[in-house]
């Protein structure tokens, strides 16, 4: 194909996808007031500075944290996280009482001058912000007709998780031997918690991991437990009592809806990674412990390296990139060298 047909072919596609976003944007201005676009449009793009302001404060606190306990830090991660959302729930609220009032948003940019003079190129500052904002009202439409698309995506991906969930919970199970019920009661009865908890074989689980939150089941795949050491088989059984313990299976839910809320922005997948870091740390934590063997945890750990991944929405052992488990296996071996 000649240069001038591919250029031609371009730009006929991209006539083509600004009619599609056009048309969709205007269903959106009909299914939606003008004054709930402009909050939600507003709020995203507040939400970006906002975001990542959240997430730099966050940073310079963990760089304080580095020798906190693991629950330290997660707490701050899951608090900015957290924060993010309230301060962008804050934020609609003010600009949909604002339109609903009657104002503009965005309409008008104040240059602030020092000793009554005007500072230089504040001309050039305020014409920079005014076209862009300007830009941004034009495009509203667009900019929420985007994110509701992706957010639908997000969702539906979580609906499919949380389906997918609810199969491991149901099917294809088997109980574990008498013996090994009572390792899990051992274990379980260092935890101070009074919740039902279930441990069974699966033939679809591909790792150790708990699903469920009121009925919380811990999956084990099936013949994994003969790879593994009763002293390791504690180990995981730790780790994922751990979990429950910590109600990280209601947190993680929270924490997947806030993500599929600000889909779009790069500080909050970065504290949500944090998050997933220090919580897979704090269970680590937790299981060395009870368990009182680093060495015995670490060999599980690298024994349930092949394994394949859990579902996002489960609490599993093994979770995490090769890197991820080269940290944990690390975090865990200082205890060796600890008093």
């Amino acid at each position: 194909m000649s240069p001038a047909r591919q250029n031609s072919s371009l730009i006929t596609h991209r006539s083509s996808l600004k009619k599609i976003l056009s048309k969709k944007s205007n269903m959106i201005q009909n299914i939606f007031s003008e004054e709930l676009i402009q909050a939600i449009g507003w709020t995203m793009i507040h939400s970006l500075w906002q975001g990542f302001a959240v997430a730099i404060l966050m940073g310079i606190v963990m760089i304080g944290l580095q020798k906190k306990s693991s629950k330290v830090r997660h707490e701050v991660a899951f608090f900015s996280l957290f924060l993010i959302f309230i301060i962008s729930l804050s934020t609609f609220i003010y600009m949909y009482d604002s339109v609903a009032e009657g104002a503009a948003l965005g309409t008008t940019i104040t240059i602030i001058a020092e000793g009554g003079f005007v500072l230089e190129n504040t001309t050039i500052v305020q014409s920079f912000f005014q076209n862009s904002i300007e830009y941004f009202n034009e495009h509203l439409p667009l900019i929420v007709t985007l994110w509701l698309i992706g957010m639908v995506f997000f969702l539906l991906r979580l609906l499919g998780g949380l389906a997918f969930i609810q199969k491991l919970k149901t099917q294809q199970q088997q109980p574990l031997p008498s013996k090994w019920q009572s390792v899990f009661e051992k274990i379980q009865s260092k935890f101070p918690m009074k919740k039902s908890v279930r441990i069974v074989e699966s033939a679809l689980a591909k790792t150790p991991m708990v699903v469920g939150y009121l009925k919380p089941i811990i999956l084990f795949p099936l013949g994994a437990v003969n790879q593994l050491t009763q002293q390791e088989v504690e180990a995981v059984l730790a780790h994922e009592l751990a979990h429950i313990y910590r109600n990280d299976y209601l947190l993680n839910i929270i924490q997947s809806f806030i993500e599929i809320i600000f889909y779009y922005h790069p500080a909050v997948w970065w504290i949500s990674a944090n998050i997933r870091t220090e919580r897979e740390n704090c269970c680590d934590d937790i299981a060395v412990k009870i368990c009182g063997s680093s060495i015995t945890y670490v060999k599980a750990l690298v024994t349930l390296e092949e394994i394949q991944p859990a579902p996002n929405l489960a609490m599993s052992f093994s979770s995490g990139s090769k890197n991820q488990l080269l940290n944990r296996v690390t975090v865990s071996y200082t205890h060796l060298t600890l008093p």
